[in-house]
Order: structure tokens, then C-alpha cells, then sequence
């Protein structure tokens, strides 16, 4: 279980950076009459925003996949329909964690 946990922390890590580095912009067009000005975020806090952003989606992985092995160790067996039904429901809760840990950093 405790392989699994890290394994997945990792994972999820790895693809919290990876949307991350789609979803934030590391630049800022302002617009104005006659033209517009491009500013860009120095390097250092654009890099510590992206690896905030995907240590929260690690440890939202953790703690999640924590859940689900608890779940899993107390129920004696699982049949087909039981399986799918958890792999879509963990899909769907992960997406929406994820979905509202962008949202709580986008706020800062």
C-alpha cells in the first residue's frame, strides 16, 4: 500500500506540472489605444507557482489514494461492476479536487 501511495505521488507530480505548465501563462499582455505591452513574470515565480500548483495536486493524490486503499482493504471482494464503478468514481473525484486546487491557486 505504501508503494502505491508514493508511486502515486509521483505521478501525480508529474502531472500536476505537466497542466500546469498549459494552464499558467508566464506573461501578461496589457492593452491600450494604439498598441499594447507584453510583461513577463520573472523566472523564479512562475517555476515556484508551477511546483506549488503540482505539490498540491501530489498530496491531493496521496491523501486520495489513501482513502481508496482504505476502502479497498476493508471490503473482502470486489466484483466487475463494483471495480468500474470505483475507477469512475475516483476519476470523477480526482478531477474535480484537481479541478478545484487550480481554481485555489489561480485565487492567489
Amino acid at each position: 500500500m505504501e508503494q502505491r501511495i508514493v508511486k502515486n505521488g509521483i505521478y501525480g507530480f508529474i502531472v500536476g506540472l505537466l497542466i500546469a505548465v498549459i494552464i499558467f501563462k508566464d506573461y501578461k499582455v496589457d492593452y491600450f489605444p494604439g498598441g499594447s505591452s507584453t510583461t513577463y513574470e520573472p523566472l523564479r515565480e512562475y517555476v515556484l507557482k508551477l511546483i506549488r500548483f503540482s505539490a498540491i495536486v501530489s498530496i491531493i493524490t496521496m491523501l486520495l489514494t489513501w482513502i481508496m486503499s482504505s476502502i479497498k482493504l476493508t471490503k473482502e471482494k470486489t466484483s466487475i461492476g463494483e471495480l468500474v464503478k470505483g475507477y469512475v468514481l475516483s476519476t470523477v473525484i480526482g478531477f474535480i479536487v484537481i479541478t478545484i486546487s487550480m481554481l485555489i491557486v489561480q485565487a492567489l
